[in-house]
């Protein structure tokens, strides 16, 4: 009858052991990185204003100051293109606009009004891109030894992320993605991708960083 008492004693407190652990709050999830790359969408312009002498054909000035305004911003792989005031303005200027940006490695990708109507034989060039913002991977707030469900960590995935969000050519593929089309690779691309591997590898420190950031976001 002792041992009996004894036993059930232990089944007790066993279960008293196994309720206290099961009281603590904790709901599974699926695997996935909790921490991801912040992707937006930002539209730069620039007005390409009428020519004194009123004739269709771009002066040197324009010329100028359009090629300033596209290496200000260093336009290029992944930008889009539009052009806004073309119903006013002369078929001949519009091509020698497009012209010039193709000659840069650059598409007019079509005719769209985003803003106010330009002043009359005016165009205004909008240039779309796409920038990221790295995760933060400094967030270890939870513990392993409270992680009962073994659910992933607060940081679970941040560093590939991360660095995915540096190396990416056009960071709207992490959007949408992209269907392979079997051309070649762009030199844009794998070039772009190439320095900000290379800008990592330098040391990888807060400045190294910045300036991978930076460029990846035209500053």
């Amino acid at each position: 009858m002792i041992h009996k008492i004894a036993r059930l004693g232990m089944i007790s407190g066993s279960l008293l052991g196994l309720a206290a652990c099961g009281g603590q709050e904790q709901v599974p999830h699926a695997i996935d990185a909790p921490v991801r790359a912040e992707v937006q969408m930002v539209r730069l312009t620039h007005v390409i204003n009428a020519e004194s002498d009123g004739t269709a054909t771009p002066s040197n000035v324009t010329y100028v100051a359009l090629g300033a305004f596209l290496d200000g911003i260093k336009a290029g792989y992944g930008d889009r293109l539009f052009l806004d005031g073309a119903a006013a303005a002369s078929p001949d200027r519009i091509g020698a606009i497009a012209d010039f940006v193709r000659a840069r490695g650059l598409e007019v990708q079509g005719f769209a009004a985003f803003g106010a109507t330009p002043a009359s034989g005016d165009l205004v060039l909008y240039v779309e891109r796409h920038v990221v913002t790295p995760p933060s991977c400094n967030n270890w707030v939870d513990t392993k030894s409270d992680n009962q469900f073994n659910n992933t960590s607060s940081g679970f995935g941040c560093a590939t992320n991360a660095n995915l969000a540096l190396m990416v050519a056009d960071p709207a593929d992490l959007v949408g993605g992209r269907k392979p089309d079997g051309a070649q690779p762009n030199p844009q691309a794998t070039g772009r991708a190439k320095t900000h591997q290379q800008a990592a590898a330098d040391g990888g420190n807060n400045t190294t960083v910045s300036r991978a950031l930076n460029s990846l976001f035209g500053n």
